[in-house]
């Protein structure tokens, strides 16, 4: 790869580190900065980034204030097991909704007292019975299983044992105005962007040889450019293979 991408602090940063590179900087372009900005970085890198490397959205919820009970797609008779995601920011603020990446029971007990009981002898019997139990209800209770049904509603299966009070994590895009990346992650999308804009100056300027302007006369040598598209199928072939071993707690937001 010819590219290894670099820092930004926010968009401004981020086109112009991108213009800098191509040597392209204090050259006019038929793009403007607004067009590189949302016809390139948000509508092809982020998309394609966020498709990977999704910013994740924990939502601790009570399934039953999320039930949808007329569905068409409800498969219960009983009650409805379609759900639909609440408008919360920042579910609502120029991101969308790419799945959920999982279903956690909400743990009651992450907040507690340190009363020091479990020094006692029944502490440790109720914990033995406890596991035993748990043990035995892994193996006789089928998993909750889930999957997306539209943008927002997704189904759930066997969840009665939950109690519906769940931890939902929502894989969504990040903001447009790309703030919410995290910095352990803004080289490898800077380096997607990179290679967008070359492979899309390139697809729009390949029949030019020159550019002029009323100041001069520029050759923008945009053959250079040319391994761009190849560039950028080669990264996106590592990422396919790599990118479920390579996401971290750094994508998650906590709000």
């Amino acid at each position: 790869m010819a590219h290894a991408g670099f820092y930004f602090r926010d968009k401004a940063h981020l086109i112009k580190m991108i213009k800098q590179h191509a040597g392209v900087y204090n050259i006019k372009l038929p793009l403007s900065d607004e067009q590189i900005y949302k016809d390139i970085i948000v509508d092809d890198t982020l998309e394609t980034f966020s498709s990977f490397y999704p910013n994740i959205y924990v939502l601790p919820a009570n399934l039953n204030d999320l039930r949808v009970p007329t569905d068409p797609k409800v498969t219960t008779d009983s009650v409805s097991d379609v759900f639909e995601l609440p408008n919360l920011w920042p579910l609502t603020e120029g991101n969308h909704v790419y799945g959920i990446a999982k279903i956690l029971p909400l743990n009651s007990y992450a907040i507690s007292s340190a009363s020091y009981a479990y020094e006692t002898i029944e502490s440790f019997q109720t914990l033995a019975l406890s596991q035993g139990l748990a043990d035995l209800s892994s193996v006789i209770e089928p998993c909750l299983t889930f999957y997306m049904i539209s943008p927002r509603r997704f189904r759930i299966n066997n969840a009665t044992y939950y109690r519906n009070r769940v931890v939902i994590y929502v894989e969504m895009s990040y903001n447009p105005e790309l703030f919410d990346i995290p910095p352990g992650m803004r080289i490898s999308f800077a380096e997607l962007a990179e290679l967008d804009f070359r492979r899309t100056i390139y697809n729009n300027l390949k029949y030019w040889n020159e550019l002029r302007t009323a100041a001069a006369e520029f050759n923008l040598r945009i053959d250079d450019w040319q391994n761009a598209e190849d560039d950028r199928n080669e990264l996106i072939s590592q990422w396919s293979e790599s990118f479920h071993t390579e996401r971290s707690d750094s994508t998650i937001l906590i709000f």
